[in-house]
């Protein structure tokens, strides 16, 4: 067996990136790894007003004391919710994003905050 065809850790399976379609384009070895689903869909079994979810967004980011001094509006629009507002460091600017997105019925985050 050549060295290239041994698994790294037993019980494992190594298997090479530019294998890895379909998101990789037919002209290159590169791996695409999509940001956003282009068609949000929900979870299952979860469905929550948009009003309900910026109440319970807004709830998250106010229990968290290291976004205290940050001034964030947050919109709902279908699942997709936008941040605006500032921030005082990128680590905030980043750490909103993460928060969002664990709140259950969040399909995506646009997060247009900024750091000042």
């Amino acid at each position: 067996m050549a060295d290239d065809d041994r698994d790294p850790v037993p019980g494992t399976t190594h298997v090479r990136s530019d294998l890895a379609g379909p998101y990789r384009p037919a002209d290159t070895k590169d791996v695409l790894q999509p940001i956003a689903p282009v068609n949000p869909v929900p979870p299952p079994g979860v469905r929550v007003s948009d009003a309900d979810l910026g109440e319970e967004i807004r709830r998250c980011l106010a229990l968290d004391g290291r976004l205290a001094r940050a001034n964030i509006a947050v919109t709902v629009h279908e699942g997709v919710v936008t941040v605006e507002g500032v921030t005082s460091t990128e680590f905030q600017r980043s750490l909103v994003t993460a928060k969002v997105n664990t709140v259950p019925g969040v399909l995506n985050v646009r997060n247009l905050l900024l750091v000042r």
